[in-house]
């Protein structure tokens, strides 16, 4: 199973950032690359983590875009955009508490905790 996440972020007027999740029957591998609008990258990250369920890998894969984008402590990146192709994730972020599946109701707890230091936020399903 592959997968792959997007999170675009408007940082000083353009940039971008992909994320994506590679999962093993070993492990789950998550890496993501942040770039300017030219193309250069400004900064990358990546994370092992033990296999899961695809929905909970999804989980974590967005919780790690998350917490990237909040750890720039960048003053000019107000607004992040995040983009999904786990519609699970999505309506678990959107969803009330007691509507998350208990699988990731921790990590959809972590990942709104995180996107409150954002004046604006934005997650979206996008087809693969």
């Amino acid at each position: 199973m592959s997968s792959l996440i997007l999170l675009r972020m408007k940082v000083g007027g353009t940039g971008s950032s992909v994320l994506m999740l590679l999962c093993s029957n070993i492990a789950v591998f998550v890496a993501t690359v942040c770039s300017n609008s030219r193309g250069k990258i400004s900064f990358a990250w990546t994370k092992e983590l033990p296999c899961g369920s695809p929905l909970w890998a999804e989980a974590q894969a967005a919780l790690l875009a998350v917490q990237e984008a909040a750890g720039l402590n960048l003053n000019y990146l107000n607004y992040v955009c995040l983009a999904g192709d786990s519609l699970g994730v999505v309506r678990a972020i959107e969803a009330r508490e007691d509507e998350v599946q208990w699988e990731i109701a921790n990590l959809i707890k972590d990942i709104k905790a995180c996107l409150q230091s954002f004046v604006v936020w934005d997650f979206k399903h996008v087809y693969r």
